[in-house]
């Protein structure tokens, strides 16, 4: 499992990479709905579960600002187009270290991409996430699917799991 670390009493608490990823995209999805946060109605990320394939799928297009690292190195970030919506890394910081949920998610996904294209932390070469940086564009684009279980409670709730699939190199 690709472990990860959140920060102390952080929005996002899952302790691995796919969880991670999960979490961020969901309650990024969730927020764009919210006219307090997202008052223009963005809608960079969709979601959506298919029952019968038990695969969740995300598509996104988050808008980023380029930038050059203090090494050197060119970078980017996800830009925050929520409005007044307190997202905390921890208040002592983990994996991950944005203070943006959008900047959080690219983090992520990033994360999850370099994972996937090494087959140390991919063994069985699972290929559920594509992404693309178009610099002209300032947009971070893909696709996320990802296999998931689902449990039906005797109450009627229901519970989501996403598998792992990645490790971590130790």
């Amino acid at each position: 499992m690709a472990t990860i670390t959140p920060g102390t009493a952080a929005t996002i608490r899952a302790t691995t990479a796919e969880k991670q990823l999960f979490h961020c995209l969901l309650l990024l999805q969730e927020l764009e709905t919210s006219t307090l946060y997202n008052p223009t109605r963005k809608d960079y990320v969709q979601t959506s579960f298919n029952d019968n394939a038990a695969t969740f799928n995300a598509n996104f297009s988050i808008p980023c600002e380029p930038a050059l690292g203090t090494d050197g190195k060119p970078t980017f970030v996800g830009s925050n187009y929520l409005i007044g919506y307190s997202f905390n890394p921890g208040t002592t910081l983990g994996s991950f270290k944005s203070t943006s949920l959008p900047a959080y998610l690219v983090e992520v996904l990033f994360y999850c991409q370099i994972l996937e294209s090494d087959t140390a932390t991919n063994p069985n070469n699972k290929n559920f996430l594509t992404a693309n940086y178009d610099s002209d564009r300032k947009i971070f684009t893909g696709n996320v699917t990802l296999p998931y279980t689902k449990t039906i409670e005797q109450t009627g709730d229901v519970t989501i799991s996403i598998p792992e699939y990645l490790t971590t190199l130790s």
